[in-house]
Parts: structure tokens; C-alpha cells; sequence
């Protein structure tokens, strides 16, 4: 039976890729909460804009609308800190997504060479084989005559 000699190269490659496999994965769901965070907070400035708007056309106090302003405000410099984090996060999604693509040539490359070898395991297998045979047709036609 046919051994691979890189077995336990090709193993610490598997690992390795679905190791790298599970980090993007909770990369994704980590830059999905962000995202949504994100969302979050733009549709709650929204939401506030929408009421200082209320409040103006109710004829609102100077201090009611500095209140809400100074909201918005608070709310917009949290939109560009979540937008910082999500590109934080992205770029680390898109680094683990190359270590990934990466880590999958390398086995991939393992496993051709795999391929290679048992194709050519087999061909020996095979050649051996109809040699043996061809002696026996040799021997039996040499018995005949």
C-alpha cells in the first residue's frame, strides 16, 4: 500500500487552513456587528434630526435645541469612530482572507504532489503487474510448444 511521505506536512497545512477558516469566520460575524453598530447609530441621528425638526416647528426653547444638537453631535462623533472601527475590522477581515487564500495554495500544491505520486504509485503497480503477466503467457507459451 502506497505512503505518503508529506502526510504530516499536509496535515499541519489542513489545520492551518481551517484554523484560518474559523478566524475569518468570526471576523465576518465580528464586522457584521460592526456594521450594524454602525447602522444603528446613523438611524439614531436620523431619528434626532428628525425630532429637533419637530422641535423648531413647535417653536422650541433655545436650550431644547441646544440639547439636541449637542445629541447630534455626540451621535455624529460615534458614527466616525464606528466608521474607523468597521474599516478597522475590514482590513483585518481582508488580511485574513488573503492568509486564507494563502494557506490554501500551499495545500493545494501538497496535494497535487499527492496526486502525482499515487498516479505514478499505481502506473509502477500496474506496469509490474502485466510484466508478471506477460511472463506467465511467456512461460505457458514456451510449455506448449
Amino acid at each position: 500500500m502506497y505512503k505518503f511521505k508529506l502526510q504530516p506536512v499536509l496535515d499541519q497545512r489542513e489545520f492551518i487552513e481551517d484554523n484560518l477558516k474559523k478566524e475569518l469566520a468570526s471576523c465576518k460575524v465580528l464586522l457584521k456587528e460592526e456594521n450594524a453598530k454602525l447602522n444603528g447609530y446613523k438611524a439614531s441621528k436620523a431619528r434626532l434630526m428628525v425630532k429637533l425638526g419637530h422641535r423648531k416647528k413647535k417653536k422650541a426653547t433655545i436650550s431644547e435645541i441646544m440639547l439636541y444638537v449637542g445629541f447630534i453631535e455626540q451621535v455624529s462623533r460615534d458614527i466616525e469612530k464606528q466608521k474607523t472601527r468597521v474599516l478597522q475590522v475590514k482590513s483585518l477581515f481582508d488580511e485574513k482572507l488573503a492568509s486564507l487564500i494563502d494557506a490554501m495554495k500551499d495545500k493545494k500544491s501538497i496535494e497535487k504532489l499527492k496526486e502525482k505520486e499515487i498516479t505514478s504509485y499505481k502506473l509502477k503497480n500496474l506496469k509490474k503487474d502485466q510484466n508478471f503477466l506477460d511472463e506467465i503467457a511467456m512461460q505457458r507459451f514456451n510449455t506448449r510448444r
